[in-house]
């Protein structure tokens, strides 16, 4: 759970120069709002959320593969399983919203 350009995350990409973090390459230069800007905790969307907390992108998905896309899932608990019942307010999953990243194995991989 770190911000993108912190101490973390230089050295994670230092040591480890083959991971690529899914949703910087796949949004290059996103400064927008909220999920566009992959942010999963604090979010705006988030019902744990306080109005008072700025929105983070502190979760991740890394990975030697091509990041063909990502995005920010896992905002809402559909009606039918909240525990205030279907007519009860939307809820989110937890304080943090999940990244989903589809990655792209390249042709050696493939022929395994």
């Amino acid at each position: 759970n770190a911000k993108p350009r912190t101490l973390e995350m230089a050295l994670l990409s230092v040591l480890n120069p083959a991971l690529r973090d899914a949703w910087a390459a796949t949004h290059p230069g996103d400064t927008a709002e909220d999920e566009a800007a992959g942010f999963t905790c604090s979010s705006p969307s988030c019902s744990f959320a306080s109005t008072r907390q700025i929105p983070e992108r502190i979760d991740y998905v890394w990975s030697d593969l091509k990041p063909v896309s990502a995005l920010v899932t896992m905002q809402r608990v559909p009606p039918d399983f909240r525990p205030t019942g279907r007519d009860g307010p939307p809820m989110s999953y937890s304080d943090h919203l999940g990244v989903l990243a589809e990655l792209e194995l390249d042709a050696a991989a493939k022929q395994l």
